[in-house]
């Protein structure tokens, strides 16, 4: 998976949603992903930084390493995109730039599973896939394949 971080794009709150941005494009991360805030007030937001944003709070979250597993590398990139977004609120005066290459990844597809089992897929995080082609499949317990996506 690539390093990044993400927000929800909530056209009913716009000013959380330009500060989430605008952390977001300058805490130092490459990759800046835009969720689509699709739920109403009253529905369970299901993710505690989607449930931030349900309160009227300014949310983010950084996903950076692989499988629950600590590499340096990724705590130095988290602790520096801390440090910008705290610099950008004024509240800390030692980051770095914004990356100088941003990608930003918005418009995601969610694709609606019909069977309940395990989800596999050669694709990682931030690959480009195009209208027809494979993405992944469901398989039960025993490995036969239920769905393909």
């Amino acid at each position: 998976m690539n390093p990044n971080v993400c927000y929800y794009d909530n056209n009913r709150k716009t000013d959380q949603t330009e500060l989430a941005k605008n952390l977001s494009e300058n805490s130092g991360f490459e990759h800046v992903v835009s969720y689509p805030y699709t739920i109403s007030d009253d529905e369970p937001a299901k993710y505690a930084f989607k449930q931030a944003v349900q309160d009227g709070k300014t949310g983010l979250s950084i996903e950076c390493g692989k499988l629950g597993n600590v590499q340096k590398e990724n705590v130095d990139l988290i602790k520096k995109g801390v440090y910008n977004m705290l610099e950008t609120m004024g509240m800390y005066s030692n980051g770095t730039e914004p990356h100088k290459n941003i990608v930003h990844l918005n418009y995601q597809t969610y694709i609606k599973a019909n069977a309940q089992g395990i989800f596999y897929s050669e694709h990682k995080a931030g690959d480009i896939v195009k209208k027809g082609d494979v993405v992944g499949y469901t398989t039960d317990e025993f490995g036969n394949i239920l769905e393909k996506y």
